[in-house]
């Protein structure tokens, strides 16, 4: 019952797989360069973590959102998955927003410049960087699924009315 609740390929349905062990195979040269963008940003993710060890001083909330981008970066890598791209973007921007809510904090009540550097850098730069250039790659990406579909659907047609031996309605194609 719980399979009919989500769509295809959504975290929560028992065909879905939290931690892939292999690649979904993709040729096209848009596929790669959004595979890409999560492949550079696990390891950043990951530098991000260990800054909100040290430099943030345990700071228990963007720990946890680092962790699930690094995850949810993983499982995109891996899969190209449409829903946990859309959700990645998703926390992207409310990441970045919630971050806004906290700029008296960092900038103001900061006595060190380490903390207003990462921050400045994260949430300003590269959180933003990641989010334009995964998004652009990601409709790129769709518009090429959709323009292969396509084909696809009309090289059956073509064949299916070749086997009917209908030459005329070739024409119109």
């Amino acid at each position: 019952m719980i399979e009919e609740k989500f769509p295809k390929g959504a975290p929560g349905r028992k065909s879905f797989n939290y931690v892939p062990t292999e690649k979904k195979h993709f040729w096209r040269k848009e596929a790669l360069d959004l595979r890409q963008v999560y492949k550079v940003m696990i390891p950043i993710h990951v530098f991000f973590f260990f800054v909100d060890i040290y430099v943030y001083h345990l700071e228990i909330s963007i720990m946890v959102v680092d962790f699930l981008m690094a995850w949810l970066n993983f499982i995109n890598y891996m899969t190209l998955n449409k829903i946990t791209c859309i959700m990645e973007a998703t926390f992207y921007i409310m990441t970045c927003l919630i971050a806004f809510t906290h700029i008296k904090r960092v900038l103001l009540e900061q006595e060190e410049w380490l903390p207003v550097f990462f921050y400045a850098a994260q949430f300003w730069i590269i959180y933003p960087a990641a989010l334009f250039c995964g998004l652009k790659r990601l409709f790129y990406h769709w518009m090429k699924q959709d323009e292969v579909r396509r084909f696809k659907k009309k090289g059956n047609i073509i064949k299916k009315i070749e086997e009917a031996g209908h030459d005329r309605a070739l024409i119109d194609l």
